[in-house]
C-alpha cells in the first residue's frame, strides 16, 4: 500500500463523520477533537516509524501535505 493510501486509511479509520476523504481534504474541515488528532498522529508515527510533532500535524493544510511530510520523514 502506498503512503498516501495508508495515511488516508488511518485518518478515515479515526474520523468517522467525513463522507468523502480525499488527498485535498482540508485538515481544518475534518472537525477532529484533540484526542482524535493525537490518535491520528500516534498511528502515523507507529505505522511509518517516524516522529510527527503535533504542531507539524496542525500546520498541514490538507491530507496531501501530511502525506508529503510523512514521505520526507520516512
Amino acid at each position: 500500500m502506498q503512503t498516501q493510501e495508508k495515511v488516508l486509511s488511518i485518518v478515515a479509520s479515526l474520523v468517522k463523520d467525513v463522507p468523502a476523504l480525499a488527498l485535498d481534504t482540508q485538515i481544518n474541515d475534518l472537525n477532529i477533537s484533540s484526542m482524535q488528532a493525537v490518535m491520528i498522529v500516534s498511528e502515523i508515527e507507529s505505522t511509518f516509524n517516524i516522529a510527527l510533532p503535533m504542531q507539524e500535524f496542525y500546520v498541514r493544510e490538507c491530507i496531501q501535505d501530511l502525506v508529503q511530510f510523512v514521505e520526507e520523514a520516512a
